[in-house]
């Protein structure tokens, strides 16, 4: 289940802070052409070199790119993780970056960069991010209209979910952190998530994104009612307990759905392990009572989570 997870990387107490931080916080007077100017650890070019390639890893401390391109950016990103200390700081260029923030900020953490700073400088857009994060060891991030997505299955076994992409590119590698910083809305989502796109709201009103969930249905990865397969760092919020109930169950395609009137991320674990008790003791009538509930909820325009 760790595969799935980006562990926070050890930052060494003699870091150096950048001197365009001030108690944490950016400085704005900060004159990004001054960077190269203060030590020996920090590497500005305009793109990848034989200067950065030959170094030793883990060595610098910034590292800044004054001309990067869409192309460019995942060997880049792959090249400057293995020569930056941790928590190190990169910066970017991005006026030749033509992508979404949020697609970018997605493929930073899929490095394991969190943003720090995204804005202009001196009539110059930038984007600073800090290595804190392993790189995820998913190979394949899920680009595509049509995607698979990692969830947590019964017996604990990784689940291949299938979905119309309704979020930014990369979005899936935020949602960890947003997890951490953001907290959840009373019906179990991320609060003012910005990870969706307009078309992507609209599909999920709708249901539209679960529609390929129906080929996961056929296929017996899920059953017709049960618990939605939840994505690793959401289900690591759930007591214990909570979890080795779940991992006896195959998730399902219909399960219980919060509204507005859900107290809270509390109440949801309660209900959905009072479900799980329930199914365990007695399945066919414990689903037969989630479909109905749930499919009259859907009427009223409810969405879950």
């Amino acid at each position: 289940m760790e595969k799935y997870l980006q562990k926070k990387l050890i930052i060494p107490d003699d870091n150096q802070t950048p001197f365009f931080l001030k108690k944490g916080e950016f400085d704005f007077n900060f004159i990004i052409s001054e960077l190269k100017k203060k030590d020996d650890k920090t590497f500005v070019a305009k793109c990848i070199g034989d200067e950065l390639l030959n170094t030793d890893d883990d060595y610098f401390t910034s590292i800044i790119f004054n001309e990067v391109k869409n192309k460019d950016l995942n060997i880049l990103l792959n090249t400057v993780y293995e020569k930056l200390r941790n928590g190190g700081y990169l910066i970017i260029n991005t006026n030749q970056i033509s992508l979404h923030k949020i697609e970018l900020a997605g493929m930073m953490m899929y490095y394991g960069f969190e943003t720090f700073f995204d804005n202009y400088l001196k009539n110059e857009k930038y984007i600073i991010v800090q290595k804190k994060y392993e790189k995820s060891k998913i190979e394949q991030p899920a680009l595509s209209f049509l995607i698979k997505l990692d969830r947590v299955g019964r017996d604990g076994k990784n689940l291949k979910i299938h979905k119309f992409r309704s979020m930014y590119r990369y979005s899936e590698f935020l949602h960890q952190g947003m997890l951490e910083s953001s907290g959840l809305s009373s019906i179990g989502k991320v609060k003012s998530d910005p990870r969706i796109t307009p078309l992507g709201k609209f599909m999920r009103k709708y249901w539209i994104d679960e529609l390929p969930q129906i080929f996961d249905l056929m296929t017996f990865k899920i059953k017709l009612v049960g618990i939605r397969a939840m994505s690793y760092a959401f289900f690591e919020k759930y007591p214990q307990r909570y979890k080795e109930k779940y991992f006896k169950v195959k998730p399902g395609l219909i399960g219980p759905i919060f509204d507005e009137k859900t107290a809270g991320f509390n109440e949801i674990v309660n209900i959905e392990e009072q479900y799980l008790d329930n199914y365990l003791k007695n399945p066919i009538k414990t689903d037969l009572k989630i479909f109905f509930k749930t499919i009259f909820m859907i009427f009223k325009g409810s969405r879950s989570s």
